[in-house]
């Protein structure tokens, strides 16, 4: 699909036009790598949480595994606001980032939250699980990398596109995020581990396989924003006078 919308941009338009409509699917395909390490939340993370994750808030205190998804929620209402006036902040000043920098400072969060797991893991128990803090932090840098990714994503598309489609690169970013999911759930499945009776049979095993399989994609996520951080110049000239 995406080649085929490259191949169409590239053949039925011309100058600015072109130029916009193909920075803004070179940042669709790096919204793909996003929104496939964040929606590990209701995978691999939610079951790292169960299985690998000591969830005791304070002493006598216990969340239950599926409860730590709240925190995305909660960081965001906590956030939401102080980044909003940060922007216009920014804005004023005239410092605001171009939108392919926040899609890669969004990428390099989610990817350096990974990590905070992986370190984290050295901190387990005799029970190998790791203090609750640690998914925490990570849950605070996916909501960061959100917060810069998310909210421009559809403006960045109609501001991008074409009159003439704006519907069709509209229904391109919701599919790519259809793929995400898609490449989520496979990722999610290099954690798997052998159970019996939906327990797992070796908690040292298991905290190893997600240690492993979270420094990769984290470094997936570091990576790519790199690489669209040194790409940023060129997709801003591109997009013109949108930001």
């Amino acid at each position: 699909l995406f080649f085929g919308m490259f191949a169409y941009v590239i053949t039925a338009f011309s100058g600015a036009e072109r130029s916009k409509m193909i920075a803004a699917l070179i940042l669709i395909v790096f919204s793909v790598v996003f929104w496939t390490l964040f929606e590990q939340a209701g995978s691999s993370l939610s079951l790292f949480a169960e299985r690998n994750t000591d969830l005791t808030v304070v002493p006598g205190v216990t969340m239950t595994a599926a409860q730590t998804q709240s925190f995305n929620a909660g960081f965001i209402v906590l956030l939401a606001l102080p980044f909003s006036a940060m922007w216009i902040w920014l804005a004023k000043r005239k410092l605001e980032p171009s939108t392919p920098v926040k899609f890669a400072l969004g990428l390099i969060q989610v990817g350096l939250g990974f990590f905070v797991l992986v370190f984290g893991a050295q901190f387990a128990g005799d029970d190998f699980k790791v203090p609750l803090i640690f998914l925490a932090l990570l849950y605070l840098l996916h909501t960061t990398g959100e917060l810069f990714l998310s909210p421009v994503g559809l403006s960045m598309i109609t501001k991008l596109s074409a009159a003439r489609v704006v519907g069709l690169m509209m229904g391109v970013w919701f599919l790519s995020s259809s793929l995400a999911h898609i490449m989520a759930a496979i990722v999610a499945r290099w954690t798997a581990s052998e159970t019996v009776a939906g327990h797992v049979v070796d908690l040292g095993a298991q905290l190893n396989t997600y240690v492993t399989t979270f420094q990769q994609v984290g470094m997936w996520g570091i990576a790519a924003g790199g690489v669209l951080l040194v790409l940023s110049p060129i997709l801003k000239k591109w997009m013109g006078d949108v930001r």
